[in-house]
């Protein structure tokens, strides 16, 4: 299953982890309108008619009534919609060579990615660094308003992108994200037994994000490490370069 769509325009890559499309109308894959019937009891206690007296018995009467329930509390994949990555992206990608990706000894190529937002501007942008002038390195700008933790998993999902549209089986992604690294290590099987809600019923944060790197999986083996972030400026430095260029913001 793919965990990603290609577009041809900037415009067109907005995130839509609010479950709704550019224009507001709700996603096609949200389970907008479509209801079960729950049946909740309500129970009442009623005074026999024409007794005044205090100490009179009381009459308990329970009615089932029903409430509509929407299906995206009970159906895992409801409000999830692919990501959206552009098509000069993966071009520039597809130049890469197997040789040119620094692979470690257990056979893992090795790449640094961040995400960085302007909260003032609420700019924002991703970076994934492979080496120095690598050809698969991605230095690009997201969508206005931004926010840190969305960058940071579209930059890990983009090195999973295209480390894959590159030919390689096996990604070694270092970050200095704790939130995007628990997200992806820790917290994905939890959210999963939950049907993508947190602990107080809360749709997930980044579903949209964190569902396609956890879909990622089935088509790439990836590893994590933290790393401080005086060791990730690479990464750091091109996730900058992206929010400058963050479009909406002029």
């Amino acid at each position: 299953m793919a965990f990603y769509t290609v577009v041809q325009n900037a415009v067109d890559v907005q995130s839509t982890s609010s479950g709704r499309s550019n224009n507001g109308s709700p996603s096609p894959n949200c389970f907008q309108g479509f209801y079960i019937m729950r049946p909740v009891t309500e129970e009442h206690d009623d005074k026999r008619r024409g007794e005044s007296d205090p100490s009179s018995k009381k009459l308990e009467t329970k009615n089932v009534v029903y409430e509509e329930v929407s299906l995206a509390c009970y159906i895992p994949w409801a409000s999830f919609e692919k990501p959206k990555i552009l098509l000069r992206i993966l071009q520039q990608t597809w130049k890469a060579k197997i040789a040119d990706f620094e692979i470690n000894p257990e056979g893992y190529a090795i790449c640094s990615t961040d995400g960085y937002c302007n909260f003032d501007l609420k700019t924002s942008g991703v970076g994934v660094w492979f080496g120095k002038d690598h050809v698969a390195n991605i230095s690009e700008p997201l969508p206005v308003p931004g926010t840190s933790d969305r960058a940071e998993l579209t930059a890990i999902l983009y090195a999973i992108i295209a480390a894959k549209e590159a030919g390689l089986k096996k990604l070694l992604i270092r970050a200095d994200s704790t939130y995007a690294k628990n997200c992806v290590t820790v917290w994905i099987p939890m959210w999963k037994r939950n049907n993508w809600r947190v602990m107080t019923r809360k749709r997930v944060q980044n579903l949209n994000e964190i569902r396609a790197i956890d879909l990622s999986f089935s088509h790439m083996d990836v590893d994590f490490k933290w790393v401080p972030m005086a060791e990730n400026r690479d990464a750091d430095q091109l996730a900058k370069a992206g929010a400058a260029e963050s479009y909406g913001s002029k």
